[in-house]
């Protein structure tokens, strides 16, 4: 994901967590595992930054201006919360962000 430098709506990632993407980190005895919450798996550095944009035109386009979460508020929107695991890296979270094993 990194490579392809593209910008994930949370969307996208909440539907590749349901086909089964890095299903591997899973804990044990299920197949579900939230990439939204714990990006790559455990020890991984890899964070989400909400980016808000306001759209110029018909289109979706790089001209799109991105906006703060408050300035975005201001002018009505009003994003939803995310978990407190979202903009965390799992090398920062409880347990390194292994979700199958206790780390000492």
């Amino acid at each position: 994901m990194m490579r392809a430098s593209k910008v994930y709506r949370k969307e996208d990632i909440l539907r590749m967590e349901k086909s089964g993407i890095n299903s591997q980190w899973a804990k044990q005895g299920s197949s579900k595992y939230s990439i939204w919450k714990y990006k790559g798996g455990g020890d991984c550095m890899h964070l989400w930054y909400r980016r808000i944009y306001v759209q110029k035109g018909e289109k979706a386009s790089s001209y799109d201006k991105v906006i703060t979460t408050t300035k975005s508020r201001s002018e009505g929107f009003k994003p939803e919360t995310n978990a407190q695991e979202v903009p965390v890296a799992p090398k920062n979270m409880n347990n390194r962000g292994f979700v199958t094993k206790q780390m000492n």
